[in-house]
């Protein structure tokens, strides 16, 4: 057998989630402060927490303080978060996800 194009893309989906803080962060359903996640899942943190860059203790601990004495902000943060990891990161959105970047690679 002859090697199929696109197999990063399924090993990728694969190991997406493999450090599952990330996503108790997410699902926790209150809005928080943390350092800068990797790849696209980034992007997924950006829009309900604060994203920090890594490394930098005074400007997580600003973004953590801010966070403290906004309670709404936290609520919405948290209800968005809570949103995103029911839609993407349930069992079922990632084997449908798994199952569909599979498809691509053994069908086409």
């Amino acid at each position: 057998m002859g090697e199929k194009q696109g197999l990063e893309i399924v090993l990728g989906a694969a190991t997406i989630l493999q450090g599952n803080w990330d996503i108790r962060f997410v699902m926790c359903g209150e809005g928080t402060a943390k350092s800068r996640s990797r790849g696209e899942f980034g992007k997924v943190v950006s829009r309900c927490g604060v994203v920090t860059p890594l490394g930098d203790a005074s400007v997580f601990s600003n973004a953590f303080q801010k966070l403290a004495v906004d309670p709404d902000r936290r609520v919405s943060l948290g209800m968005e978060g809570r949103l995103i990891a029911e839609k993407h990161f349930s069992t079922e959105a990632v084997i449908r996800k798994f199952e569909q970047e599979l498809g691509k690679v053994v069908y086409d």
